[in-house]
């Protein structure tokens, strides 16, 4: 089933991103920072630990925008292969900036593919 399926790539611009983290983990008391923090140092091995000292300097000053590009750029995307927009190793892709679009060109494009089928079969 899964070599007739389709893949679908969501994505999202990195200032959005960036946007879309500072609003979900600066979220409580102190703005989190304790916790992000502690989160940042179990990153020690990967990144060293100057990099996570640095980096919870940085959040403890509430520079969280330049956490979350370093650990974006330099750290979750090449491990998780992020591409940045669109890619040809997809069947589609859709950018999540504008989540009400996104649904609306997903559903749109299941209803283009369902008719394909369709027609295919001759129903």
């Amino acid at each position: 089933a899964i070599k007739n399926g389709c893949r679908v790539l969501l994505y999202a611009p990195l200032e959005e991103r960036i946007r879309r983290l500072k609003s979900e983990y600066t979220l409580g008391p102190g703005q989190n920072v304790k916790a992000l923090q502690d989160a940042t140092a179990a990153l020690e091995k990967k990144i060293g630990p100057s990099r996570v000292e640095e980096l919870r300097r940085m959040l403890a000053a509430g520079n969280f925008e330049a956490v979350a590009v370093y650990l974006l750029k330099e750290y979750y995307d090449p491990l998780y292969k992020y591409p940045g927009g669109p890619s040809p190793d997809f069947d589609l892709s859709v950018d999540t900036s504008d989540f009400e679009k996104a649904l609306e060109q997903i559903c749109s494009y299941i209803k283009d593919l369902a008719k394909k089928r369709a027609s295919r079969e001759g129903v």
